[in-house]
């Protein structure tokens, strides 16, 4: 069995062509098997989408884990998590193990997730098992819609497009606008910007026609029937039934459309209600594709932080619109071109432990590309510089910018009227920048 550093893209994508998500999500919970499923290589004839008991150890009397097999994707609609074969991995691992040990409520309560070397080992195993190579199914064109129109991936695109647009529309909510205007400072113009919706707490079976009203207005409207979208929003999980009942997936919560290409490829839904646990939610993996959430601007570089509200919030800064600003959005650090992004790169993340791995993931994949990480860490203490200078000062390099008001990312600093200050730093180093890699070189051998 190979340690992290034995692994690279290669191997990992060889491992993956060989294991069945489906095979490795009944490993882990053969007590329900999906019926008329067959695990020859070929999938090609096999449903889309099967549905498995969720991983994370619930009590999941309805089957809440859909597997797309096609795309070799899941996501759970009862611990509303999602990803590629690593990430079930990672996850069902580390409940089986936190089972064994018997602290493991009936409710799931994961706290913790396997490290990507050992899922990727665990992979390793299955790839071995595997008797022959997956033959996924290739994108097809052929299929008709409705009225006869031949289904893209742009077909799907300008529903999102429109469902976005629906959305904002309900931005002006007062319940909607108290929130995310009010108390977490996101400006009129940014809303506006960046067409930030709300979608209501209670299923509104108008939503087709009001889709089809602005597939009207962008003159797409001859490609679908009102069928055609209503599968689409089930597709793309923007409704799901329960109990012969319709819901929104991202009810009462601050919607966030995701571009690329000119088109909303993703969306995320923040809660507006505090006393939901799940505070951020994304679409599940299916027609529409998860993406980080990107806002380009000038040539100073590209900050890259945890999630959309700290993107917001730089942007909103005297200097972020000087830089391209990414969210990862739970995106991990091998799904991220960082030699596509503009350099130098500042990484934030937030203060605490998992913020922390986060970002020495982050930094160790930098350098096996030979780009040198510059670690933005929010501190309220100048102590705490020693020790990170201490801990990390050899591999990367260190900025620390210490907050009088114990924020501890950067949506706090917004709301305690300090972001400009950080990123006024960082523009400022950005002017001087010279990359220290010869310093990374010595340190990465043959870390790759």
């Amino acid at each position: 069995m190979k340690g992290e550093a034995m692994f690279n893209r290669h191997d990992i994508d060889e491992m993956k062509k060989r294991v069945d998500i489906l095979r490795v999500a009944l490993h882990y919970r053969n007590d329900y098997v999906p019926s008329g499923i067959s695990f020859t290589g070929d999938i090609e004839s096999q449903p889309r989408i099967s549905k498995c008991r969720c991983v994370c150890g619930r009590r999941d009397s309805n089957p809440s884990l859909a597997i797309y097999r096609h795309e070799q994707t899941f996501y759970c609609f009862s611990c509303q998590r999602g990803g590629d074969v690593i990430d079930l991995i990672s996850i069902a691992e580390a409940t089986r193990r936190m089972n064994n040990e018997h602290r493991l409520t009936p409710e799931g309560n994961l706290t913790e997730y396997l490290k990507f070397s050992e899922a990727v080992a665990i992979l390793e195993e299955f790839a071995k098992d595997a008797q022959e190579e997956l033959i996924l199914p290739k994108e097809t064109t052929a299929k008709e819609t409705s009225v006869g129109v031949r289904i893209t991936e742009d077909y799907y695109a300008f529903v999102l497009d429109a469902l976005a647009d629906v959305f904002h529309d309900n931005i002006s909510a007062k319940r909607a606008l108290s929130y995310i205007h009010e108390r977490r400072k996101i400006s009129i113009d940014a809303l506006k910007q960046f067409k930030i919706g709300y979608c209501p707490p209670h299923f509104d079976s108008n939503i087709v026609a009001e889709i089809y009203s602005k597939l009207k207005e962008y003159g797409k409207s001859e490609s679908y029937s009102a069928a055609d979208i209503d599968e689409i929003l089930h597709q793309i999980g923007i409704i799901y039934t329960k109990n012969e009942r319709n819901y929104f997936m991202f009810r009462d919560r601050i919607v966030f459309p995701v571009y690329h290409a000119g088109h909303v490829r993703w969306m995320i839904g923040r809660s507006i209600d505090q006393s939901n646990k799940v505070k951020y939610i994304g679409l599940p993996n299916g027609k529409a594709f998860k993406i980080p959430y990107v806002i380009h601007g000038g040539d100073a570089g590209t900050i890259i932080v945890e999630g959309v509200m700290d993107a917001l919030a730089i942007w909103q800064s005297a200097f972020g619109r000087q830089f391209d600003i990414m969210a990862m959005l739970g995106l991990t650090h091998r799904q991220i071109d960082f030699n596509s992004l503009k350099k130098p790169i500042y990484v934030i993340t937030d203060n605490d432990a998992a913020g922390i791995s986060g970002l020495e993931k982050i930094a160790q994949t930098m350098l096996s590309n030979r780009i040198m990480p510059n670690c933005v860490f929010i501190l309220s203490d100048m102590q705490e510089i020693e020790e990170l200078e201490r801990n990390y000062g050899m591999y990367y390099n260190i900025i620390p910018y210490v907050s009088a008001k114990n924020a501890k990312d950067p949506a706090d600093l917004l709301l305690n009227g300090e972001i400009d200050n950080m990123v006024k730093l960082l523009y400022e180093r950005s002017s001087q920048y010279k990359s220290n890699i010869s310093r990374a070189f010595s340190w990465i051998g043959n870390w790759q």
